[in-house]
């Protein structure tokens, strides 16, 4: 869980532009990657197994 918000919430604080990135909220940039399985139980998910990534809100790739 740690790791994960470092990578974006925290991030998005320390680079400032946490009003418009970091976490999933209405308002802020669609930038999204879902993956099937869960990556707190099993990182490597985030890697091998992406089904959905959204940029700007649009759909990018969609392998569901």
């Amino acid at each position: 869980m740690y790791a994960l918000s470092v990578g974006s919430s925290v991030a998005a604080r320390v680079l400032g532009v946490d009003d418009d990135f970091g976490t999933v909220e209405e308002g802020k940039v669609a930038d999204l990657v879902v993956v099937k399985g869960n990556p707190l139980e099993d990182m490597k998910a985030l890697l091998t197994s992406v089904a959905v990534v959204m940029q700007g809100g649009k759909v990018v790739r969609n392998d569901l």
